[in-house]
């Protein structure tokens, strides 16, 4: 593996051979822009206390990464630093949803690197991490105990943001949704205008349930 590196800037990264696992040198500052750009043969990167900042789009299309060891020098993730990168899951999780979407403080890494459902983060960001992280650890005891604690805002923010494939975790689960609470559910996705999770949680209703048009509730 080769490394372009201008004044503590990491510039590029280049492929020599199929390495699968790479360290970053010590002393780099920034992983710049586009610098890991299709890597297609990164799966495990190992990020030295150094950086302080990964810049937008920098490991872009990664498709095979899977593992991102980080340290807490890191200062700024900018928004999209990890898009496309698939099979992402670790730091622990993958984020085909939710790295895309955000620009990451390092409150947020901490958070999801060490599971920390406590973190001090945007609640925006804070719910949809907690999901996430059931997602991958979905026996989790302490994740667990915090989306029974939060269950509302977590909801309220995956069917928000059309989370369908965490929310389908979470409902058949079978530790959060019941009776009581899944027409509520229902007219969150309703309000919401996010059908297909509106119709995964009806269609949950009317085999665990029993089903009951939720939108006579709605009429005035």
């Amino acid at each position: 593996m080769s490394f372009r590196i201008e004044n503590n800037v990491l510039i590029r990264y280049q492929e020599d051979r199929p390495e699968t696992e790479v360290i970053i040198p010590d002393g780099v500052e920034i992983i710049s822009r586009q610098a890991f750009f299709w890597a297609k043969n990164l799966e495990i990167l190992t990020i030295p206390e150094s950086v302080r900042v990964i810049e937008s789009d920098a490991f872009r299309a990664c498709h095979d990464l899977k593992e991102i060891r980080i340290t807490e020098g890191i200062e700024n993730v900018e928004r999209y630093a990890f898009q496309d990168s698939w099979h992402l899951d670790s730091l622990k999780y993958r984020d085909f949803f939710l790295l895309t979407s955000y620009r990451y403080t390092p409150a947020a890494l901490k958070m999801i690197y060490q599971k920390n459902c406590r973190a001090s983060v945007p609640d925006f960001m804070k719910y949809s991490i907690i999901g996430a992280m059931f997602f991958y650890h979905p026996e989790d005891k302490k994740i667990i105990s915090e989306i029974q604690k939060t269950f509302r805002n977590v909801y309220q923010h995956l069917i928000e943001e059309n989370q369908y494939q965490i929310l389908e975790k979470i409902l058949y689960s079978g530790k959060f949704v019941n009776q009581k609470n899944i027409d509520e559910l229902i007219c969150c996705a309703i309000d919401s205008q996010k059908y297909e999770i509106q119709t995964m949680l009806i269609s949950y209703k009317n085999q665990y349930f029993g089903y009951q048009d939720i939108t006579e509730k709605l009429k005035l």
